[in-house]
């Protein structure tokens, strides 16, 4: 019976496995899978953080945004399989208390459409999140090309120190990376 059941249990994993392989597929519409690592920002030197500062919110939090340049993948992307998107944001230690309150939330942008990614705190110096299988294929221009184009976005909010300079300065001290990676397929003329 332990044989039968090893058996059957090996066949469902393997034809499970082969129905989602692409790679090599000659009906797939995709060509092979590739990762794309972008940093979105890296401290660097002095100055201030390049990032959008949106100013105060409700009460006393104040907001940035962080954006990737124009498109993240400028040969575009097959929009016929799905996409994982990881975000990881990595403050430094030394400085990391300094923005109280603090909290993130990731966006991919696809065509018109906006894909929420939850960023959630892993250690005391990194956060991350994960955006697993992001469609491409619900708007029309990527339907019909088969091509696909995406941008990201973090918002990052923390409790402001009472002025934008300062709240600015507290963001460059504590902020070291913000990273955007993305498994994908490229389209098969690629």
């Amino acid at each position: 019976m332990k044989t039968f059941l090893f058996v059957v249990v090996t066949l469902l994993a393997l034809t499970g496995f082969m129905a989602c392989d692409m790679f090599g597929d000659e009906e797939s519409e995709c060509g092979p899978l590739y990762q794309l690592n972008t940093t979105m920002y890296y401290h660097e030197g002095n100055g201030i953080a390049d990032s959008n500062y949106w100013g105060l919110e409700a009460g006393d939090t104040v907001k940035f945004e962080f954006l990737t340049f124009d498109w993240v993948t400028e040969e575009g992307l097959c929009s016929k399989e799905h996409i994982n998107a990881f975000y990881t944001i990595t403050l430094k230690a030394d400085s990391a208390d300094m923005l109280k309150g603090l909290n993130m939330k990731g966006h991919i942008i696809v065509g018109l459409m906006d894909y929420p990614v939850m960023i959630t705190k892993t250690n005391s110096t990194t956060y991350e999140g994960t955006g697993a299988s992001i469609g491409l294929a619900g708007w029309g221009p990527y339907d019909d090309s088969g091509i696909g184009y995406i941008w990201g976005k973090l918002l990052l909010r923390f409790k402001s120190l009472g002025s934008k300079e300062a709240d600015k300065d507290a963001l460059f001290h504590a902020l070291q990376k913000v990273q955007l990676d993305i498994d994908y397929y490229k389209p098969k003329s690629q």
